[in-house]
């Protein structure tokens, strides 16, 4: 019994550790393990920006939407001015949702930028049309999520600017649940979304890496298919 705890343990250890959970979370959100080693790989080359992302798209503007949470305390400590709006209150007062459709939106304008091959080393130029196929399709997937998060952020702003939710209701706590996995669910798509810009190929090393990627594995596929057809399977 010892033992098998021993054995889960060290498998759940190596499966966080080994970040093996990211691989089935891009599976639960459609997306094959070669397009999770793309992700990889382009966000590694613009790891250099990431940064300057995070905080122009998510820390500055939380700080912006949590900001008033200062009245309240100054209020209550002081009584200089009247202000009594709680921390969940805010919270569901829209700016949440608001902040997630933004940066899906901004970020959109990116994905339809045609990317530059100039500097794709020669090896890979007769595969350019198998790459440009794998990455629009990996772009016609990203803006579908990209709108089903949109239209739903766009729901919970209506619901939240409407007051319909009650923030003295218990239910509340379980409704601002779904607005921050929203909300990071775009958050992860708008970063994913900003990274398919127009300079993609910009460093030879990743640039292997991801015609690697994208149409090995590809190929690797065709390959078994036409193994089992050739044996009757298929």
């Amino acid at each position: 019994m010892c033992q098998l705890i021993s054995n889960v343990s060290s498998g759940t250890i190596n499966y966080f550790k080994n970040r093996t959970f990211e691989v089935h979370f891009f599976w639960l959100l459609g997306f094959s393990s070669k397009y999770y080693a793309a992700y990889k790989i382009i966000a590694i080359n613009k790891k250099k920006n990431q940064s300057v992302w995070l905080l122009n798209n998510v820390i500055f503007p939380i700080i912006v939407i949590l900001s008033p949470y200062i009245l309240t305390i100054i209020s209550e400590h002081f009584h200089t001015i009247e202000f009594t709006k709680s921390f969940t209150a805010i919270l569901i007062g829209g700016a949440i949702s608001l902040l997630g459709i933004n940066v899906l939106r901004t970020s959109s304008t990116i994905i339809s930028e045609k990317l530059n091959y100039d500097n794709i080393p020669s090896e890979y130029t007769s595969k350019v049309t198998e790459i440009e196929n794998e990455i629009n399709t990996l772009k016609k997937r990203l803006t579908g999520w990209s709108w089903v998060l949109s239209v739903i952020g766009f729901l919970l702003y209506f619901i939240q600017t409407a007051q319909l939710i009650n923030d003295t209701n218990n239910v509340v706590y379980w409704f601002l649940l779904g607005i921050l996995i929203v909300l990071l669910l775009s958050l992860f798509f708008g970063r994913f979304i900003s990274l398919m810009e127009s300079n993609l190929f910009d460093r030879e090393e990743f640039t292997k890496l991801l015609f690697s990627s994208l149409i090995t594995q590809n190929n690797d596929y065709n390959d078994l298919a036409l193994q089992l057809k050739n044996q009757g399977l298929l």
